[in-house]
């Protein structure tokens, strides 16, 4: 079992603590260029760990939470404006699921050099926050509805999907659509409720 701050083990060396910043959006990057292929995970603690492809079953199973018996509960999709001062999120914005388990709440999204996982007791930790820093605002939701599966079950989505293997681009592969994917796989359906803010 992994424990806080501990160091795992992967198949091509260590899972180290990563600190990344959010604040890269140059024309390569947005085509999938800066695209790392990793998982990063946030799991409440000050240490964040990367998993790839390879090593994202065995690895991530290894954290507490990560098991058929954290059902997931309510899943919601949000979005948030690209950069601070924007106007409207109508076309532009940064898409994101947040899930609520029996103990967690969670985030995932797609940025251009990665996929972030966080987990945290509080929901506000990881709808108003992203790596530990407040996300542009506002925050709004897009739709909700309840939830099936489990995080095993998510982990293994990302696995068979390949996800890590889907460079980030602006056009065929980002944020909205590692969203949707996500939501569709794991809401409840016919449950499904719609939020009709016009940002």
């Amino acid at each position: 079992m992994i424990m806080s701050g501990s160091i795992s083990r992967v198949e091509n060396g260590p899972v180290r603590p990563l600190k990344m910043s959010r604040k890269s959006s140059s024309r390569k990057n947005i085509k999938g260029g800066g695209w790392k292929g990793k998982l990063v995970f946030e799991p409440g603690i000050s240490t964040s760990f990367y998993l790839t492809q390879s090593s994202l079953i065995e690895e991530m199973s290894e954290f507490n939470g990560i098991d058929e018996i954290e059902e997931l509960q309510k899943i919601w999709l949000y979005k948030r404006p690209l950069k601070k001062g924007q106007l409207t999120q109508f076309i532009l914005n940064h898409q994101f699921v947040v899930i609520r388990s029996k103990h967690w709440y969670w985030s995932i999204e797609k940025h251009c050099d990665k996929i972030l996982l966080q987990r945290n007791k509080s929901c506000i930790m990881v709808r108003e926050y992203e790596e530990g820093i407040l996300r542009n605002t506002p925050v709004v939701e897009i739709k909700h509805g309840g939830s099936k599966g489990s995080m095993q079950d998510l982990i293994k989505f990302l696995y068979r999907k390949d996800e890590l293997k889907k460079a980030y681009h602006w056009m065929e592969d980002n944020c909205k659509d590692l969203a949707n994917r996500v939501f569709n796989e794991f809401v409840v359906e016919g449950s499904v409720g719609r939020s009709w803010h016009i940002w």
